[in-house]
Parts: structure tokens; sequence; C-alpha cells
């Protein structure tokens, strides 16, 4: 049978190679899809590599961080303690100051009652 000056087998064969061809275009686009999956999970494997890495590292920075709070929180109460340590040794100082200051005047006081009585004994006496 002759359609519009082809046969059929021509049709056929014609249809045949296009077939042929959208089978290998989609065979090569496969190989590629399955190339770009194979670097697609490369890809993923490394940088779940990098997201492991990188959640080591923040434990580990959590874990310094937690142990420099707690430092400070120790040196600021040692500042504190030392503070107060501070402000008990000036009180007594200032105490003790007060007191021989006070010592002082007494000495005084009776150094000069006392060359007062000499004075008044050598004149008695």
């Amino acid at each position: 049978a002759v359609i519009n000056g082809s046969t059929h087998l021509e049709l056929r064969g014609g249809r045949e190679s296009e077939l042929e061809e959208l089978v290998e275009k989609q065979r090569l686009e496969l190989c590629q899809l399955k190339e770009r999956l194979t670097m697609m999970c490369r890809q993923m494997s490394e940088l779940e590599e990098e997201l492991n890495t990188a959640q080591k590292d923040l434990i580990k920075s959590e874990e310094v961080c937690a142990k420099l709070q707690r430092d400070l929180k120790e040196a600021l109460a040692q500042r504190e303690d030392m503070e107060e340590r501070i402000t008990t040794l000036e009180k007594r100082y200032l105490s003790a100051q007060r007191e021989a200051t006070s010592l002082h005047d007494v000495n005084d006081k009776l150094e000069n009652e006392l060359a007062s009585k000499e004075s008044l004994y050598r004149q008695v006496g």
C-alpha cells in the first residue's frame, strides 16, 4: 500500500528511527541524571560530614562556654569575698588608729601630769 508516495514499511521504518532516537536521547538524559544524582549524593555526604563536625565543634564550644561561666561566677564570688575582707580590715585599721590616737592623747596627758607633779615636788622638796 502506498500512502502519499510512501510505502507502509518506509513509514514504519521512519517511525522506528524516531523512536530509536527518542530512546537514545532518553538513555543519555538518564545517564546524565544518574551522574548528577551520584554527584549530589556525594555532596550531601560531604555536607552531612561538615554538619557533624560543626555539631561536635558546637558541643565543645558550649562546654568551654559553660566552664568559663562557672570560672567567672567563682571569680566574682572570690572578688566579693575579698572586698568584704578589705572592708573589714579597713574598719579594724581605722578603729586601731583611733585607739592609738586616744592612747597617745592619754600618754601626753599623763606625761604632762607627771611633769607638773615633778615640778611641784621639786618646789616642795
